[in-house]
């Protein structure tokens, strides 16, 4: 492989840029370099330890730029004072120019670029090498490695505050002009979206409950199907059910016909009905994976294979049913110690790719044998998992305890919601859909 990317003279330009621009202070140019380039951007071995010593003035309230100062502050540094000199001298012999900082500190990181790239790359050759890893496993880790080089050679995330509150006040302009006020991927459920103004990208949105209460519904047939119908991607990673269930709930809640209904004989009115879910099911952003024992780590490269290719620059929405299922990374992992890794790697997921994550979520035996909706902290595995929701919804049907109420009767509680009154769905009230499998406002 060839030489690292880098340019020694744009090295020399940048720290003589410095010392010249810092005789009287420390312009502002000269100081936005300064938080901007790190040592690491800097390949030249003698060149890291002078910045290194600028930095350390720098951060000193010291001035940047005095030689002196730069020659004392690198002894800790492996470079002989003698060494130091001359590494100064050469960089004052370059024409660098202080207005130019900018510009040469965009050219240091384009390399820095390269370079993570190019480690990221032999990393890839040698687990391509390695045949005791799995296809799955290098292409994830591959995946991981490119973005991590990417991620740490691109500019500081910082956002000063005054540009979030005039996208905040763009935000809510949007709000006051939108239907219902949703800025965010509506969910289906005007009483829901009123509350939160559709989820929001970067939200974790768990859906606890016992067997039988609807929580693959509300989370895949619900939150999935609302976001795909308005426009939105959506992946779905299933490891309860084949993608052929999957599709039939999905067309089920389209048609609002039931599954036995599609199968069966049906009149001219459930036809047209069929016929007009299957073209809408056909035109929706969706992707189904139904592989068992996918890991967290595998289902976030996945997702960000997905949306990049099919997300066309809109938030999208990735629906895991169930988060208990997935599969360790290591065989002695517990299952506290692989929820706790899971719901990390989802918050990173939903955060890193501006998307909603749903995650349908088993509670515990205790609570699965009460007869009441359940709680968000009994979650199987531990707290992890209501430690990272943003939104917490609990889908409850009396009749699946009580033979004596109707099978329509149904509710979504609220127990957690990081962005506003929790309380907010207490007077909204709900219906179970049997034939389309989803919830309904009643």
């Amino acid at each position: 492989m060839s030489e690292s990317p880098h340019s020694i003279e744009i090295e020399r330009e940048t720290i003589s840029a410095v010392i010249v621009s810092s005789e009287r202070g420390t312009p502002e140019h000269t100081a936005e370099a300064l938080e901007t380039l790190t040592v690491d951007d800097f390949y030249h071995h003698a060149h890291r330890c002078l910045w290194h010593g600028i930095l350390s003035l720098y951060r000193a309230g010291q001035p940047p730029g005095d030689p002196t100062l730069i020659i004392e502050a690198v002894r800790s540094q492996p470079l002989s004072g003698d060494a130091a000199v001359k590494a100064i001298s050469d960089c004052l012999s370059s024409a660098g120019i202080s207005s130019h900082l900018n510009h040469y500190a965009s050219q240091l990181r384009a390399f820095t670029l390269r370079r993570e790239v190019m480690s990221a790359a032999r990393d890839a050759l040698t687990l391509a090498a390695d045949e005791k890893q799995t296809i799955e496993e290098m292409t994830a880790e591959v995946e991981r490695k490119l973005y991590a080089a990417t991620r740490k050679a691109s500019p500081s995330s910082e956002v000063h505050v005054s540009k979030l509150a005039r996208l905040h006040a763009e935000r809510m302009e949007e709000a006051r002009a939108a239907k219902g006020g949703i800025t965010g991927i509506p969910t289906g459920l005007d009483s829901l979206d009123r509350m939160t103004g559709g989820l929001q990208p970067g939200w974790v949105v768990v859906v606890p409950g016992q067997a039988g209460m609807g929580k693959t519904a509300l989370a895949m047939g619900g939150l999935g199907l609302a976001a795909a119908m308005a426009g939105h991607y959506v992946h779905i990673f299933s490891m309860e059910m084949p993608e052929r269930q999957v599709t039939e709930r999905l067309m089920c809640g389209i048609s609002g016909l039931s599954i036995a209904t599609q199968r069966g004989e049906m009149s001219p009115r459930e036809w047209g009905e069929y016929t007009r879910a299957l073209d809408v099911l056909g035109s929706l952003n969706i992707n189904i994976c139904d592989e068992l024992d996918l890991t967290a780590d595998q289902i976030r490269s996945r997702a960000r294979r997905g949306i990049r290719q099919h997300a066309k620059g809109k938030p999208s929405v990735v629906v895991v049913d169930y988060v208990q299922q997935l599969a360790s990374n290591h065989h002695r992992e517990n299952e506290a110690e692989r929820l706790a890794h899971a719901s990390k790697m989802f918050k990173a997921l939903a955060i890193e790719l501006d998307c909603v994550v749903v995650l349908a979520a088993q509670v515990t035996l205790a609570a699965s044998r009460d007869r009441r909706p359940c709680y968000l902290e009994e979650c199987r595995g531990g707290q992890a998992i209501p430690a990272v929701a943003d939104l917490a919804l609990v889908p409850y049907r009396p009749s699946q305890h009580d033979e004596s109420r109707a099978d329509r009767d149904a509710q979504i509680y609220v127990r957690k919601f990081r962005h506003g009154n929790p309380s907010g769905l207490e007077d909204a009230c709900f219906a179970w859909d049997g034939d389309a499998m989803r919830y309904v406002e009643a």
